[in-house]
């Protein structure tokens, strides 16, 4: 999207239950490895990570802890991002 001109920066935000995909390696984590590194920023819900009490050590290296997934998003938002779910 960032190299159409559709957006000046990509960020990714993981949380629910969609954490256990960011667990281990798997097609989606190695996609998202290659992302990260041409650019796109991944997040994660700590929120998320307690609740299904995973260790914070299991994440990957290049995904960002954010304290709450929601109120994250929306500053997001309120900066001019364009919310898309899956």
């Amino acid at each position: 999207m960032t190299e159409l001109g559709l957006a000046d920066a990509i960020t990714v935000m993981v949380n629910g239950t969609a954490i256990y995909a960011i667990q281990g390696t798997n097609d989606w984590t190695a996609a998202m490895e290659r992302a990260a590194a041409a650019g796109v920023t991944f997040e994660v819900c700590s929120r998320s990570v307690a609740n299904h009490a995973l260790p914070v050590e299991t994440l990957p290296s290049w995904f960002r802890v954010v304290p709450a997934a929601i109120p994250a998003i929306a500053e997001y938002v309120r900066a001019g991002a364009t919310y898309i779910k899956p």
